[in-house]
Order: C-alpha cells, then sequence, then structure tokens
C-alpha cells in the first residue's frame, strides 16, 4: 500500500473529529509530532505502539498542545484507542481498516466507527440556524460515538453502537433545533449531563430512536456546555477548567 503523509493529517484531529476527550487530541498530536512525514499503515501501527510506550513509561515529558506533565500519561492511554477514529477521518478506508486490523491484533482496539453530518447537509441548514449551534451539535454528535464493542459491564449486553447516518442526523438536528429556540429566547443556552442527559440532549436522543438503556454509557458523564452568539465553551468535572470549542470570527 502506498505511504501517505499522516503526520500532517493528524494534525486536522479536532477539526475532523469534535466532541472526543482531550486525552485523544493529545495523543494525536503527540503521534504527529514522532512520526515520518510518510508511513504505511504497519508503519503507524508501530508508532501507536511507541507512543503507548513513551506515555505508560513516563518518558513522554511534554507533548504539544499542552502543558500537562507526563504523569497525565495514564489518561492518555486509556483513551488512546480512539484515535483510530482521527484516522478513519484523514485517511482513506483501505489505509485506516489495515490501521485498525493491526491495533485489534496487536492491543484488542475495537472502537466503533464514527459518522458525521456531511458538509453539504450543514451548508443547507446554514440559513436557519445561528453559525454557534453547528460546532455545538458538531461536539454531541461525535461523544456519543466513544463505545467500543465490548461488553460494557456484567450483565450488560455487548455494546456495538455504529450509528446509522440517519440517526446521527436526527440526533444532530434535534440539537440545532433546540439550540435555535433556547438562543431565541437568550443570549445563552447551558446544557449537558450529570450521568445522563438532560432535557435537550434526551429529546434529541429520542428523535433519533436511540435506546435510552444505553444513555448512561453512550454521554459523557458531569459534562456541561455553554452556547452563546460568540462562543461555544464546554466544562468537565473530570478536567479543570473549560475548553473554548468555537468562537466567532
Amino acid at each position: 500500500m502506498q505511504a501517505i503523509n499522516v503526520k500532517e493529517r493528524l494534525k486536522l484531529a479536532r477539526e475532523k473529529c469534535p466532541g472526543m476527550p482531550e486525552e485523544v487530541y493529545l495523543f494525536a498530536d503527540f503521534l504527529s509530532e514522532q512520526m515520518n512525514e510518510e508511513l504505511v499503515p504497519t508503519g503507524v501501527a508501530m508508532a501507536i505502539a511507541l507512543a503507548l510506550d513513551e506515555f505508560r513509561c513516563g518518558r513522554a515529558k511534554r507533548y504539544e498542545g499542552s502543558d500537562a506533565p507526563a504523569t497525565d500519561g495514564r489518561k492518555i492511554v486509556r483513551s488512546a484507542r480512539y484515535v483510530l477514529q482521527v484516522i478513519d477521518a484523514v485517511t482513506d478506508k483501505e489505509f485506516a481498516d489495515e490501521v485498525r486490523e493491526l491495533c485489534a491484533k496487536a492491543f484488542n482496539w475495537r472502537p466503533v466507527r464514527r459518522t458525521d453530518v456531511s458538509l453539504e447537509t450543514k451548508e443547507s441548514f446554514k440559513k436557519f440556524f445561528e453559525p454557534c449551534i453547528f460546532p455545538a451539535a458538531d461536539w454531541w454528535a461525535g461523544a456519543i460515538q466513544l463505545t467500543d464493542k465490548t461488553e460494557l459491564a456484567k450483565g450488560m449486553p455487548s455494546m456495538h453502537k455504529e450509528f446509522t447516518t440517519n440517526e446521527i442526523f436526527n440526533f444532530w438536528y434535534g440539537i440545532c433545533v433546540q439550540l435555535h429556540i433556547e438562543l431565541n429566547r437568550g443570549n445563552f443556552v447551558m446544557f449537558g449531563t450529570n450521568y445522563g442527559p438532560d432535557r435537550i440532549l434526551h429529546e434529541a436522543a429520542e428523535r433519533a430512536h436511540i435506546d435510552e438503556d444505553y444513555y448512561l454509557y453512550l454521554f459523557p458523564a458531569k459534562t456541561t456546555m455553554v452556547v452563546t452568539p460568540e462562543k461555544v465553551e464546554i466544562t468537565s468535572a473530570y478536567r479543570k477548567g473549560s475548553t473554548v470549542i468555537w468562537e466567532a470570527k
């Protein structure tokens, strides 16, 4: 298979895959700094293995995009498997499939494949919704797709929730509609999750016919989003401070 510049493509992780834990982006940043410019899938799998070893052993002193010390490496290792969703988004299917196959054998990584709302669809809704709404809905549509093809907990059925394009669109559109209504009532909206989704997310999930039994596992816990016409910001009880995911130009 032809080698491609995965190094540069990984730098698009935040743009191509919104809604991921920051640790995934930091792992992608670290990978992009350590990689050669041109790699085949085997080279990508080897780079992932070396990066995991760096974080497990505490040798990754500091990495691009963060001032966190290497002691945070364990969190990065726990989330690192979702870098495969980034590779899905920034490379072609044949290349990404081979990387997935290698990582399944080497690390037992089997994260679900991600579905996103197309740019063409978003373009068609631009005249109906405020610009701040799209990054907010994109973030949540990405966040509910961080699941594995594994048993989630004792007594729970195997979770293999690869959403259809229609399900993701309906969930995304449901958030867009609710945010549009709320922003027309005031200049900001605050919503999110405790251990399950609040009203806006719950109604969007119902619109997409997502099984309520999985809400606890699909939605990131204790996460709050604040949406204003100028900015979209995320706060998690498990991280210090907030993260701005979009600002008006």
